[in-house]
């Protein structure tokens, strides 16, 4: 069993990288449970309700205006496409939102400290937080490139979701007009040793300047994953959450 400082953890939102304006993150999942005893009962008894999923992130300000503070601000009231990572390679868990809703913002200062932010997020009725492993991490991809294979242990059959932060380069060599750009493709086999294209199980379509694509569903997963780029050029985050039953 791996143990995993701090210093590692990274966090985005819509495709920018918060991290180094964070120093806190939170993640808080829960399901109700419902008393269903009834007078026959010989015991309590419960059945599992609703699930949650609620995240917090803080840090330092920043007034910078595409990143840092700013970023956050701008997005009160609206979902965003939430991810934090334990560690930085392919195959590190993590955590992905498909659409939380950020509900808080607040910004704090005292005549002794530094001025910090706080932002939470809660699920605003879709998948909410997923753990997750990273597929890929911010390396550049060019036409027609793929990923090393990720081993998605434990592995499954029932398909899941996928998350991606593409802080790329979009698009076509220079001169060429933007709009039609490479197709991101989530695929996998039974074996690390398979080629591109292979049981494709997600496409994340042309990016374009899009900084994200959300909780993609997927079915059909193998053991191991890797992600195809189909043109243009590209640098994902990418995390997959698999659906064990």
């Amino acid at each position: 069993m791996a143990k995993f400082h701090g210093k590692n953890v990274r966090a985005y939102i819509d495709g920018v990288d918060i991290s180094g304006y964070t120093n806190t993150v939170n993640i808080e999942q829960s399901a109700d449970t419902v008393d269903v005893s009834a007078f026959g009962s010989a015991n309590k008894e419960y059945v599992v309700g609703l699930y949650d999923s609620k995240a917090t992130h803080s840090g330092f300000f920043d007034d910078t205006a595409d990143v840092g503070s700013t970023i956050l601000a701008n997005r009160i009231g609206s979902s965003v496409n939430f991810m934090m990572l334990m560690g930085t390679s392919p195959g590190q868990y993590g955590f992905a939102g498909s659409a939380e809703l950020e509900n808080s913002y607040s910004v704090n200062s005292s005549i002794g400290g530094a001025i910090t932010h706080k932002v939470a997020l809660s699920n605003s009725g879709t998948q909410g937080i997923d753990p997750t492993f990273t597929i890929a991490s911010r390396g550049t991809i060019g036409a027609a490139g793929t990923t090393a294979s990720v081993t998605t242990t434990p592995s499954s059959v029932a398909g899941g979701r996928a998350y991606i932060q593409n802080f790329g380069s979009y698009g076509l060599p220079a001169g060429q007009a933007q709009g039609a750009l490479g197709t991101v493709f989530l695929i996998g086999a039974a074996d690390a040793a398979f080629t591109s294209g292979t049981a494709v199980i997600a496409a994340f379509g042309s990016q374009g300047t899009a900084p994200s694509a959300s909780g993609m569903p997927f079915t059909g997963t193998a053991q191991f994953m890797k992600l195809l780029q189909g043109g243009g050029t590209f640098r994902p985050q990418v995390a997959v959450a698999v659906d064990l039953n």
